[in-house]
């Protein structure tokens, strides 16, 4: 058991946030019960994955100091504060039916909060021992070094729709600005270490999409602020938000494309890996985009997107699960 503990993976928790954002997906869809049922099956998922996370933590910071400093493990280690952030989401929608209203919002603070804390924690640690060091050569940079701004652009996801303090607001805002350029410098440094490095190999070939995720939530987060911000006395962004909302649902869905094509040609085969659950939020964020997102051609699509996403999770599930029974 110390032995598993202490080599546990750190990109399990991409299972808690693949599972979890299915929620919120179907919360969009109107569809109530399977929300409830699929924050159910996160909260379950959830309970060994974090748990003996923060176990590991705890009982043995000198391996989990090992993977911060791992360029790739460092960034695939931001799915711990992830898995708190896309659970206080899916409890923000789902939990309230689930729960009642008070609980759900107070386990919504709660986590958020903890994911928080954690997403800073470990993107200033991982960035700053990449910094301090150097000479990370660019075939390491991969896809997962989109997470650690990812998790920070959850937060506002996550609270925009309960906020009732102006001070609180502006720190989701706060929140949005430090992912989205964080998702910017990302995406030009992956742009110039694809043109000029071999491709990753299999194994960390799905983290491409990775990218997807980032562009769904900056346009939902930018719906879900404006209405806050009108709901709060502080004004919306207007047709800005909306048009700002459409071009980065449109880029997600590029890259999505763009990531398919790219890895289908690089890789004939993709031998089963943990980096698969990089297939599932980052599609389920872009779908919960477009449900947010008022025009109907863009709601149409993203609800296609919806039964891709079921389709994927599953098949996810089903390797996962097979791969932990041989494991054994």
């Amino acid at each position: 058991m110390r032995t598993s503990v202490e080599n546990l993976a750190p990109g399990w928790g991409a299972a808690v946030m693949g599972t979890a954002v299915i929620s919120v997906v179907f919360t969009g869809l109107g569809a109530d019960l399977w929300a409830q049922i699929f924050l159910v099956v996160a909260l379950l998922v959830a309970l060994p994955v974090l748990g003996l996370t923060t176990w590991r933590c705890l009982r043995f910071p000198g391996a989990v100091a090992a993977d911060l400093s791992n360029p790739v493990k460092g960034a695939l280690f931001a799915t711990f504060p992830g898995g708190f952030l896309v659970l206080a989401t899916a409890l923000g929608r789902a939990g309230q039916l689930l729960f009642g209203s008070s609980a759900a919002i107070f386990l919504t603070y709660l986590f958020a909060t903890v994911g928080a804390l954690l997403a800073l924690a470990i993107g200033l640690w991982f960035l700053s021992d990449i910094f301090s060091r150097g000479g990370a050569a660019p075939p390491q940079i991969t896809g997962a070094w989109f997470i650690p701004p990812v998790v920070t652009i959850i937060v506002p996801t996550a609270l925009a729709p309960i906020l009732t303090s102006p001070a609180l607001y502006w720190l989701c805002w706060a929140f949005f600005g430090i992912g989205s350029l964080l998702y910017l410098i990302v995406l030009a440094s992956l742009f110039f270490r694809s043109a000029t490095a071999p491709f990753p190999p299999a194994l960390l070939a799905p983290t491409l999409i990775i990218g997807m995720g980032p562009a769904g939530l900056l346009a939902t987060n930018l719906v879900l602020l404006s209405r806050a911000g009108e709901r709060l006395g502080l004004g919306g962004l207007g047709p800005i938000g909306q048009v700002g909302a459409v071009s980065f649902w449109a880029f997600g869905l590029w890259w999505g494309l763009v990531s398919v094509l790219t890895i289908a040609r690089a890789h004939r085969r993709l031998p089963y890996a943990l980096t698969w659950w990089s297939f599932t939020f980052p599609l389920g964020a872009w779908v919960s985009s477009g449900l947010t997102i008022d025009v109907s051609l863009i709601r149409l699509t993203s609800t296609v997107g919806a039964v891709l996403l079921l389709l994927v999770w599953l098949t996810v599930v089903v390797f996962t699960g097979r791969d932990l029974v041989r494991s054994r």
